[in-house]
């Protein structure tokens, strides 16, 4: 009998999933076994000539089955790499203070006594919770004044908006390691020694270095952007493992528009990315949220990079205006930190949690590109 090439491709995985079955979580090995079994062929089945139908019918029922087993089998067979992470209890050792009044009336806060009536108010500042620690590091050159305590602070304010929708359970304190680069030709070579063939001149980060690289830019409000878009990419590491394409690069645009004023916390929609698919609907030419949202993994990479951003910040933005969306978001996020590091289907995820589905999620979703409607977020 000649020996057709899908059955040679389903053979090949069979055997590649016996590796690494043990360490799949059961519920996945149901579905490996529900997915790869194929009955008995019977006499006439067996004829050369009628083996490629029954395996045309076989791969068009367990199509979407198929898929997600050789996601999650990817996922296995690649490390899942994580930020090192420990409980928001596990507070650093934090120095003292101090409050004196001199003779004039002055007060001074200081990190040791003045004098013997220097009142210690250590306690009064002390943390109760400790959501990252952060390494700043300058890769030559000096780095740009006050980014570490800005950046400091945008990401407090970037956990205060997580927690808003992710159980306290699941929050985790992620240790942040950033490099920041202030000559643009180091950075290129170090970015084509670590990440080749990535195209940016900005920043990147890269989860096997656990490390966010920035570029510093003219502009210190846009080196600030960046550093909070790579570290968006950290912090969703270390909270979900692995996850979607669409929704790591989406909330890193979304909380690159962050933008703090005393206590006004707002996030901005992207003037760029919204005229950028106004355009492309105008033309006929954007793609559908269900098919974008079914690009997985690499192939994510091989299509038109601008479409594929402007697309995610889109969905993102989308889901944090309204009640329904947040809510969709909230099970998603705490979806994804349950199930950490496992492949999670955002077009099924969608259909089952938003309420009217994927069809009432996609025309919203145009509705709202159409109107120009997506608004300031304010928290």
């Amino acid at each position: 009998m000649k020996v057709r090439p899908s059955f040679l491709i389903l053979l090949t995985l069979s055997l590649l999933l016996l590796f690494v079955f043990n360490s799949i979580p059961p519920e996945k090995r149901k579905m490996l076994l529900t997915a790869l079994s194929i009955p008995k062929l019977t006499s006439s089945q067996g004829q050369e000539g009628s083996f490629l139908p029954f395996m045309q019918s076989f791969s068009q029922k367990n199509r979407q089955q198929v898929e997600e087993v050789i996601e999650s089998f990817e996922t296995h067979m690649t490390a899942c790499h994580v930020p090192k992470t420990r409980a928001t209890s596990e507070i650093e050792a934090q120095g003292k203070v101090f409050k004196s009044v001199d003779a004039d009336g002055n007060v001074h806060f200081t990190d040791k006594p003045k004098s013997k009536s220097s009142e210690d108010l250590t306690s009064r500042y002390k943390m109760e919770k400790q959501y990252f620690r952060m390494s700043i590091t300058a890769a030559g050159g000096n780095l740009p004044p006050f980014l570490h305590d800005r950046l400091s602070a945008d990401l407090k304010q970037l956990y205060f908006i997580l927690t808003r929708w992710l159980p306290d359970q699941y929050i985790k304190q992620v240790d942040l390691n950033v490099k920041v680069f202030n000559d643009q030709t180091k950075f290129d070579v170090y970015r084509e020694e670590h990440v080749p063939g990535l195209e940016t001149a900005s920043g990147f980060y890269k989860p096997s270095m656990d490390e966010a690289v920035v570029m510093v830019q003219r502009d210190a409000a846009m080196t600030q952007s960046i550093a909070r878009h790579e570290a968006t990419h950290v912090i969703n590491a270390g909270l979900y493992g692995r996850t979607p394409v669409w929704f790591n690069e989406g909330l890193a645009e979304y909380f690159e528009r962050l933008n703090i004023e005393g206590q006004s916390k707002r996030v901005n929609p992207s003037p760029h990315h919204l005229e950028f698919l106004q355009k492309a609907l105008a033309e006929g030419e954007l793609m559908t949220v269900s098919d974008y949202l079914s690009i997985k993994g690499r192939a994510w990479r091989d299509h038109e990079q601008n479409m594929m951003y402007a697309m995610a910040w889109s969905i993102v933005h989308f889901m944090m205006q309204d009640a329904l969306g947040r809510e969709t978001m909230k099970l998603l996020m705490e979806h994804m930190a349950d199930n950490f590091c496992q492949p999670v289907n955002a077009v099924t995820f969608i259909e089952q949690n938003y309420v009217g589905g994927m069809k009432s999620f996609s025309e919203r979703w145009r509705t709202a590109l159409m109107t120009n409607d997506f608004q300031v977020h304010r928290y």
